[in-house]
């Protein structure tokens, strides 16, 4: 039996919802002019996804602010991760004060937003894969 894309869906709450749960992910953006992904943990506040900024992450181009995908799952080493989400936006820099529910947190903010940006989705997709804790199965021939 084949499940289809669709019935595997999530919705954009249920997925942003999951994004915030996790706090870990890789941001997808271009290092000299290439495509890069960067490790990030980040922080989701009132659906805008805040972390520190990479090295080499451009926040903005000469036409704009930068659009950056973010990609999300629940996996972990050689197990098949239950749901994958991509969070596609523009990337902004954070304006000041600093929010108050990054105070505290886990993420290393260092209390203020010189090198804290915030992503702000546009496009949000997310997908159920399957069962977690599954070991990885080689690819069929």
């Amino acid at each position: 039996m084949t499940e289809t894309f669709s019935s595997n869906r999530l919705d954009c709450p249920e997925a942003l919802g999951l994004v915030a749960a996790c706090g870990y992910g890789r941001v997808v953006g271009t290092w000299h002019a290439l495509p890069h992904a960067w490790p990030v943990a980040f922080r989701v506040v009132d659906d805008v996804i805040m972390f520190p900024r990479p090295e080499g992450l451009e926040v903005s181009s000469r036409v704009g602010p930068a659009v950056v995908g973010l990609e999300v799952d629940n996996g972990s080493a050689g197990c098949r991760p239950e749901w994958s989400v991509m969070v596609v936006g523009e990337l902004r820099r954070c304006a000041a004060p600093l929010p108050v529910e990054l105070a505290g947190s886990p993420v290393d903010f260092d209390g203020s937003l010189d090198n804290v940006v915030a992503l702000h989705p546009g496009v949000v997709i997310g997908r159920r894969l399957g069962a977690a804790g599954q070991p990885e199965q080689p690819p069929r021939q």
